[in-house]
């Protein structure tokens, strides 16, 4: 930088508070946290499994995080920096820092949250705080218990007056936080939760990876972070394997009961089960490994390849079940294979809320190519609700808004070349007031679209429906959230806060005014398994 060059941001302040934030949104994206899967995975596995992501840090809006959070440390300075001297861009950072802080609030530190403040001017500066309002995140490291030496410790607990040593280290690319001892009043020194790191890149690969200096396991299996949040819904899984269970009995036995309460009848039981796995990560092996039908028939599982890492972990210690279970990937098998696929698995909603790319048309696929009378399906119907809503915030995320913004810059013509936006949100965190109640938009029996002879398209069909405003507003967005009935009887709904989902917001391109008992007309279009919405009011 040149002497006479002045930059914009004179100085940069980073500050740091020990939080403790809800771990079913937290640590459920990093580490599998659920007894049940653990179990399933077997205790004599060696291996852990963790997200694969490189960076060592995500990014939460604190504000709107379900099941709220606390701070267990007051916030305090991190870094301070003045870019108007040269050399603090020349200035190494990397050296370790440890910051020891006295816990205000007794509870489970879960992460490390961190945010910044510039200072402008002498009088002018912008907070990216989760008390700021602004449009930035904050940076959470999470806290796992791979990362701790202590063997007996799965969880961090501190009470008031504890102090928290945490190590901090400034990278030219990034920053990391972790958390070294902690103190107990009137206890000078404590056991050390995790081993000093020699090398940045160690690091930084401890973060999300686990090493043989930082932990008891022996490798890790890298899975991405919404596999992983799969991985430790519970409730989920557990419903899979009943429906498992339920379909199982249809396919071998002709359960009667069953077959009654799903309106289907076998007419050749099969003592050997295919099963098509069109999850993306062969959930359907959990819910095998904890059954006992692979001590009775033959079970074959043909799934998808980006899964086999994760199957591979699951079945590694169960040599014995080797002899009842056949399995295969999509991509390499025959067609005459696909023939004889009797159930068919899916996941059809994103985490993030909306329809999985190519979903519906995968299961209408291959289920048509099955030679079975009667192909099953879980889920075996997919129900779409949605309510209006007005939500200055989803506006201001998706498009200009005026001028003021852009300091009088007229750029809001951008606004014409606006692709049909949808975001993930949590619905009962997002600011926002409900300007109709919930409707169904579509019911889709996927038990019978495998048996449709007509295109997916005929099958699927546009909405309308005339809806009356509840209180007065501007709609600006539909958010509509998925209900899958399986062959259980169990509904799962991925607007309950249980579970590792998100709600979609389909933001419309214009607001429409509306008083209480105005008829709106909602159109619902289903193109290319994606969902729109048209919404009018009645003149």
């Amino acid at each position: 930088m040149s002497k006479r060059t002045s930059p914009i941001v004179m100085r940069g302040c980073e500050y740091k508070a020990l939080r403790g934030v809800n771990a079913v949104n937290i640590l459920h994206g990093v580490n599998v946290t659920s007894k049940s899967v653990q179990a399933t995975l077997d205790a004599s596995s060696s291996s852990s499994i963790i997200d694969g992501d490189t960076e060592p840090y995500s990014s939460e809006n604190l504000s709107q995080l379900p099941g709220g959070w606390k701070p267990l440390t007051s916030p305090c300075l991190v870094y301070k920096f003045n870019f108007c001297q040269s050399e603090v861009l020349d200035q190494d950072h990397q050296t370790d820092s440890v910051l020891s802080l006295p816990i205000i609030c007794s509870g489970r530190p879960d992460a490390i949250i961190s945010w910044f403040e510039l200072h402008l001017d002498e009088e002018s500066s912008l907070s990216s705080s989760p008390a700021s309002g602004s449009c930035w995140e904050q940076a959470v490291y999470p806290l796992c218990a791979e990362q701790f030496q202590d063997k007996n410790r799965t969880v961090l607990e501190v009470t008031q007056e504890d102090m928290v040593d945490i190590v901090c280290r400034c990278h030219p690319t990034w920053m990391s936080f972790r958390v070294k001892d902690i103190k107990s009043k009137g206890q000078e020194y404590s056991t050390s939760l995790s081993k000093p790191k020699t090398t940045e890149h160690e690091d930084l690969k401890s973060k999300y990876r686990v090493t043989e200096a930082d932990s008891r396991m022996e490798r890790s299996l890298n899975v991405a972070s919404n596999k992983l949040a799969i991985l430790n819904d519970g409730k989920y899984l557990n419903h899979l394997r009943e429906s498992m269970q339920s379909l199982t009995c249809i396919a071998t036995q002709g359960d009667k009961s069953v077959e009654e309460k799903l309106s289907v009848k076998v007419s050749n039981p099969n003592s050997k089960v295919t099963v098509l796995d069109l999850s993306g990560m062969g959930i359907s092996f959990f819910a095998l490994k904890s059954m006992d039908i692979l001590k009775n028939q033959l079970v074959g599982i043909i799934s998808q390849s980006d899964g086999e890492d994760l199957v591979e972990e699951i079945f590694k210690s169960r040599e014995e079940d080797l002899q009842y279970f056949k399995r295969c990937t999509l991509e390499s098998t025959e067609i005459s294979t696909l023939e004889d696929v009797s159930i068919i698995i899916a996941d059809p909603v994103e985490t993030g809320g909306i329809l999985k790319a190519n979903a519906l048309e995968d299961i209408y696929i291959y289920g048509t190519r099955s030679s079975h009378g009667s192909v099953f399906t879980i889920p075996g119907c997919l129900k779409v609700h949605a309510v209006c809503v007005e939500s200055e915030e989803l506006v201001r995320n998706t498009r200009v808004i005026g001028a003021d913004p852009t300091l009088g810059v007229n750029v809001e013509k951008i606004n014409k070349f606006k692709t049909y936006t949808q975001l993930d949100v949590f619905l009962p965190t997002l600011p926002h007031r409900a300007l109709s109640d919930p409707f169904t938009t579509f019911s889709i029996d996927i038990n019978q679209l495998v048996k449709c002879k007509n295109p997916m398209e005929v099958f699927i069909q546009d909405r309308e429906l005339t809806l009356e405003a509840t209180d007065s507003g501007r709609i600006g967005a539909i958010v509509y959230w998925f209900e899958m009935k399986t062959s259980s009887g169990v509904c799962l709904n991925t607007l309950d806060e249980d579970n590792h989902w998100m709600q979609a917001a389909f933001v419309i391109d214009k607001k429409v005014l509306v008083q209480p008992g105005d008829k709106i007309q909602v159109t619902a279009h289903f193109r290319n398994n994606s969902l729109s919405f048209v919404v009018r009011k009645y003149s």
